[in-house]
Order: C-alpha cells, then structure tokens, then sequence
C-alpha cells in the first residue's frame, strides 16, 4: 500500500531521530503499513474509534514483532489514515505523531482533531477522498 507523509511528520521525525532506536522503530512502524496496509492490526495498530474516518494509530509501545524493544517511555502514537484515488487504489496518510506519556489517553482528543484537519487539507491538494469510519 502507498504511505504519504503529512509535511508535519517530517519534521516530527527529524527531532525524533536523535533518539536512533526510537525513530528506526518508528519508520519500521510506517513500512509495516505499507507492507500489510488494512490487514496491520494489534498491537502495532489500532482503530482510533473517536474519529470520523477511517484514522488508526501506530504503537510503539507495548513490544511487537516491529518494535520488540519498546518495552518503556515514549509512548509514541502515530496517527494515519486511509484515503482513496479517483481510480479505486487505497492511499494511507501518515498525518501525526507525539509522545503520550505524560498525558495518558488525554493526548488523543487534541491530536485527533489536528489530524482530522491536516487529512481534509492533505485530500483537498491531492484529489483523495478521506474514508468514513464503518460503525
């Protein structure tokens, strides 16, 4: 499946690479997404059940088969989400990513409406249509 990184996420991942452990787990995360699209699931993603569309979130913690040494601090989230061409293909977003640790699940709210935002922003430029969340 293709990934597109939101320009923000760019950014994030350059702080982030000071820590060389933590952002190769990271960008072993986005490649498990490109490599097993919709089929990656627990415990490296999960479905953000609070946002409209179709938004998941990446887990460095707690240890998978992708990150087998996040065991501890940051908890890092990383939130995309799944967006379709006029062809049909299937696109994923990458559009945040933060560390909760100190803030627990509060993190989420906040993060999810500016990834809500950035992927409407992201689809207007690029002529994607972001997918509803199935209930």
């Amino acid at each position: 499946m293709e990934v597109v990184l939101y320009p923000a996420v760019d950014v994030w991942l350059t702080k982030v690479a000071i820590d060389l452990d933590i952002y190769a787990e990271i960008l072993a995360l986005i490649d498990a997404v490109q490599t097993f699209g919709r089929q990656l699931s627990d415990p490296e993603s999960h479905p953000v059940v609070t946002s409209k569309f179709d938004m998941h979130a990446l887990r460095r913690t707690p240890p998978s088969a992708t990150a087998p040494f996040a065991d501890g601090p940051p908890v890092i989230r990383v939130l995309y989400a799944f967006c379709r061409r006029a062809t049909g293909t299937q696109v994923a977003v990458v559009l945040l990513g933060g560390d909760k640790t100190d803030l627990g699940n509060h993190w989420y709210p906040p993060n999810i409406a500016t990834a809500e935002t950035r992927l409407l922003i992201h689809a207007g430029q690029h002529q994607l249509a972001p997918m509803r969340r199935q209930r």
